[in-house]
């Protein structure tokens, strides 16, 4: 039996209700006439059904388009591009030219090229937090957007730590050492093999990071407690 089969029968199982509403919230691009069709009864029972439930195909269509997007969200993203920085004011950065943050990780190979960026993220004038990427590759790279064109690069899920301000990141984030920071880091694999780290330190006294499921993406808000 197809899985299409197996669909049509659990779908005979049901009430006439029941399939309007598994009809609707299935695929919610089908026209009221159509749900009518597939549920044998009326595009008036339909919109009577749809409206006791509080069901708005408009929005379920919005939520379904939405779901579609980050269900083909493209997982090898680096820390920023899971960043919404839109509630933060004035923000800007500063390129710290051939800075290299991590220097406690271990590649398995030194390749001919290294790229490495270190950009100071500041809001209205202040240091919020550092962006730092480094990577061994043969490749010619300028810029982390071109990152993404390497077609045998991969990224590791994103981990999430406290530690201790080390001396330069706390001097670039004019704090005090040992303060407690929040850190994001990506590994970075060519042909499966680690060749790079992407890293964001985070000043914990200063921001909060709101996780939000559904975009797949991590707001930046600046902690005014």
């Amino acid at each position: 039996m197809s899985s299409r089969e197996v669909k049509e029968t659990s779908l005979y199982q049901l009430t006439k209700k029941e399939r309007v509403i598994y009809l609707a919230k299935q695929d919610p691009f089908l026209k009221v006439e159509k749900i009518a069709q597939l549920a044998e009864t009326t595009s008036h029972y339909v919109r009577t059904v749809l409206s006791e439930a509080d069901l708005s195909l408009t929005k379920l269509r919005e939520n379904y388009a939405r779901k579609n997007e980050v269900d083909s969200y493209d997982q090898n993203q680096l820390v920023l591009d899971l960043l919404n920085l839109d509630k933060l004011e004035n923000i800007k950065y500063e390129v710290q030219s051939d800075l290299i943050l991590n220097k406690n990780y271990n590649f398995d190979v030194h390749c001919e090229n290294e790229f490495k960026e270190t950009l100071v993220f500041k809001s209205n004038g202040q240091p919020i937090f550092i962006n730092s990427l480094f990577l061994a590759t043969d490749h010619n790279v300028d810029n982390s957007k071109e990152l993404k064109k390497i077609s045998d690069l991969s990224v590791s899920d994103v981990e999430v730590t406290l530690k201790s301000c080390d001396p330069k990141v706390a001097e670039l984030l004019k704090s005090k050492a040992n303060n407690p920071i929040i850190v994001l880091e990506k590994e970075i694999y060519l042909n499966n093999k680690f060749q790079g780290i992407n890293v964001i330190y985070f000043l914990a006294n200063k921001l909060k990071l709101v996780l939000d499921d559904v975009l797949q993406e991590i707001s930046v808000i600046i902690n005014k407690e």
